[in-house]
């Protein structure tokens, strides 16, 4: 009988990705019919959040830098996240709603803390989940902070997923007209020029979105 294979995943995302709970649904789609393989993820998903917001108000990235944090790191980054979040609550909607999102990434540092050094995890792909900030060109946020978590990804050795999600207009409700296809096209095309410079792969939703539209006009 063969070793059974794992395939580990660190998922950083929105809503777009825990809504429907993805990584479970690509856990199913990976193991089904394939019983030598074993899917693992890992999540840190903020509703609403940006790369660039991951980044600066929640210190995502310390995932990715376990082997060489240490416990006090830890906990100054929870100090900041705690700060974020009392600074959050005393805010008018919708910037209250913050200090929840402070709270779950105190909550995964301190999940992290037994996962450092030599026992920090290690993945085979890292998944950057996009959320209407990909307009722009190559000095723009989000390829500015994809490069940043792209270089420590790169670091533990992981392959690097640009997953880009349609935007509001495509997914706020069903589609009602035709496709913004030149658009999508040229959104697309930012992502894989950044992809390319990055060596990563790209799961362009809005394109397939389009393809798939009943009505868009040949």
């Amino acid at each position: 009988m063969e070793n059974k294979k794992t395939m580990r995943v660190l998922f950083f995302g929105n809503s777009y990705t825990f809504r429907n709970d993805l990584p479970e649904v690509i856990l199913k789609m990976a193991e089904n019919g394939n019983p030598n393989l074993s899917f693992s993820y890992t999540k840190v998903v903020y509703g609403g959040r940006t790369l660039e917001q991951h980044w600066t108000q929640f210190q995502s990235h310390n995932i990715l830098k376990l082997p060489h944090l240490t416990k006090e790191d830890l906990e100054q980054s929870c100090k900041d996240l705690e700060a974020g979040a009392a600074k959050s609550e005393t805010m008018p909607e919708p910037e209250n709603k913050n200090a929840a999102r402070y709270r779950s990434a105190i909550a995964n540092h301190h999940s992290w803390m037994d996962t450092i050094g030599e026992d920090a995890p290690n993945w085979d792909y890292v998944v950057l989940q996009s959320w209407r900030d990909t307009e722009g060109d190559l000095d723009s946020a989000y390829a500015v902070y994809a490069r940043k978590f792209a270089e420590l990804a790169h670091q533990r050795g992981a392959q690097v997923i640009l997953y880009y999600t349609a935007p509001t207009y495509q997914n706020a409700e069903s589609l009602q007209e035709e496709p913004e296809f030149e658009r999508v096209l040229r959104e697309c095309q930012f992502v894989k020029t950044l992809a390319q410079e990055l060596n990563a792969h790209v799961i362009p939703v809005p394109l397939a979105i389009v393809n798939l539209s009943p009505l868009r006009k040949e």
